[in-house]
């Protein structure tokens, strides 16, 4: 058995690790070390790759991992201690949220699912490379005004039974319940494929967390982020 196949053995599917599951299910994982002590380095070609550390591995493997090209570092609780020592530092506690409330029985009006990118709404310029990233491999729900695409919503990770809510609204609409509408049709959408949204959200953002709450989710585990 591989280190891939070991590690997803070995992991639970839990929100602290969807994001590394949904690597390690992709192919787009590299595994150091072993299954109870490595780093993880996700990367799927978008431009964003992530670190993610399991159990306590040797100070030298996580320096030179995170030597090689810059990236975000997710570490769950159990390994933050182990990590902040080697690192010299703190990381930002990030709160996963669950849904703890029914769906909405109705897809939420002004709404779109979007599943190609020959579908796509025009998109703003600040966004075009994310979303268009995102669409190459999952949906995107959009909230429309006025029949302008200003908010968006898809599944950042998706593993067996979970999926990760990205969101962005455009900075002049913001405040207005479009957000809350793009997330509640993807989650829509996802429920009838099975899967459960997690929500995170850093300490230092707490607008995120009260749109979180809002939705109906309430806080089931942690991670912290370097």
């Amino acid at each position: 058995m591989d280190l891939t196949r070991e590690l997803l053995h070995a992991l639970p599917d839990l929100p602290r690790w969807v994001e590394l599951r949904s690597h390690l299910l992709e192919g787009t994982a590299t595994v150091e070390g072993e299954p109870s002590a490595c780093v993880v380095r996700g990367d799927d070609g978008a431009g964003s790759p992530q670190l993610f550390v399991v159990g306590k591995p040797p100070a030298d493997l996580l320096t030179r991992m995170l030597s090689q090209s810059p990236a975000e570092l997710l570490v769950p609780p159990e390994s933050h201690e182990h990590v902040a020592a080697i690192l010299g530092r703190r990381g930002l506690r990030a709160d996963l949220l669950t849904l703890r409330q029914p769906l909405p029985r109705q897809a939420p009006p002004e709404t779109r699912i979007i599943s190609s990118l020959a579908d796509a709404p025009a998109f703003p310029p600040e966004l075009e490379e994310e979303l268009r990233a995102a669409l190459r491999r999952v949906p995107l729900a959009v909230a429309l005004e006025a029949e302008q695409a200003v908010a968006f919503c898809y599944p950042g990770s998706i593993s067996e039974s979970l999926w990760d809510v990205s969101i962005d609204t455009l900075a002049g609409f913001r405040r207005r319940g479009h957000a809350m509408r793009a997330v509640r049709a993807m989650m829509m959408l996802m429920a009838g494929r099975g899967r459960v949204p997690i929500w995170g959200a850093s300490e230092d953002n707490p607008a995120s967390s009260h749109l979180a709450h809002k939705l109906g989710f309430q806080e089931a585990d942690e991670l912290y982020l370097f």
